[in-house]
């Protein structure tokens, strides 16, 4: 995972990188793979996110979500969202 994201991604004492200040205190899944200068308003959009496949969610370069959004992906469900994507 990049750490030249559009906020502060900080790790946790369990090893887990987490959106700092973000009011819903859960871990990026670590099957997440995000490009450059992403914005990830908030973990709660991935509180429907149950995928076990490798590389389940990609977001691209400059790309973000915003309120409201939220990613409900199944065991087996796989999502890349390309550049300069505003969900």
């Amino acid at each position: 995972m990049s750490e030249n994201i559009a906020q502060v991604i900080e790790t946790g004492s369990d090893g887990k990188k987490y959106i700092q200040y973000d009011w819903y205190r859960k871990a990026i899944p670590d099957n997440t793979v995000i490009g450059d200068m992403v914005y990830l308003d908030t973990m709660y959009s991935f509180a429907g996110f149950r995928s076990k496949e490798p590389e389940a969610f990609t977001i691209g370069y400059g790309s973000g979500n915003y309120l409201h959004s939220h990613f409900l992906i199944g065991e087996k469900g796989k999502v890349s969202i390309g550049k300069y994507v505003i969900l």
